[in-house]
């Protein structure tokens, strides 16, 4: 027994049909992918290197401002004569790049809304570059896998 008829709750095989009880049409499971379109590890990657770029792009800024003595003034010059500021507001604006970051992950990792995958990547691209340009690219390249709008189930 695979299931049960969706009409009258009869039990049915996986490969009816149609009901035996009710004679009631029997489609494919609305999860099932029957477009033939086979699942890869792109998007997988992507939503891995997504929230990857968005933990370690947190981490790396509250760390820089913390033990570097930089709240938003000129406090000295790093190797090579380059001035840098660090203003405290920098984490709260790495901090909601990262937040949209893991989010998009997510939906890369569930493969569900393509879109705000990919809008995560590219905000993984502002935490931490390197792995949020792998991020952008693992995600375009694999929007044939994720599930269309109207199978989501809010």
């Amino acid at each position: 027994m695979a299931g049960f008829c969706p009409q009258c709750g009869a039990p049915i095989e996986s490969d009816d049909k149609f009901c035996n009880a009710c004679g009631a049409k029997l489609t494919e499971p609305e999860n099932v992918v029957s477009l033939g379109v086979q699942r890869t590890w792109r998007s997988t990657t992507a939503g891995i290197l997504s929230i990857l770029a968005a933990i370690v792009g947190i981490f790396l800024v509250r760390l820089l401002i913390t033990y570097s003595g930089w709240y938003g003034e000129p406090t000295g010059f790093l190797p090579g004569g380059t001035l840098v500021v660090v203003p405290e507001s920098a984490f709260g604006v790495q901090l909601g790049f990262g937040i949209l970051a893991i989010g998009g992950g997510i939906c890369a990792l569930t493969r569900k809304l393509w879109g705000l995958a990919l809008f995560g990547s590219i905000c993984s691209l502002i935490c931490l570059w390197p792995l949020g340009l792998f991020a952008i690219i693992f995600t375009a390249v694999s929007k044939k896998e994720f599930s269309p709008l109207t199978n989501i189930k809010l």
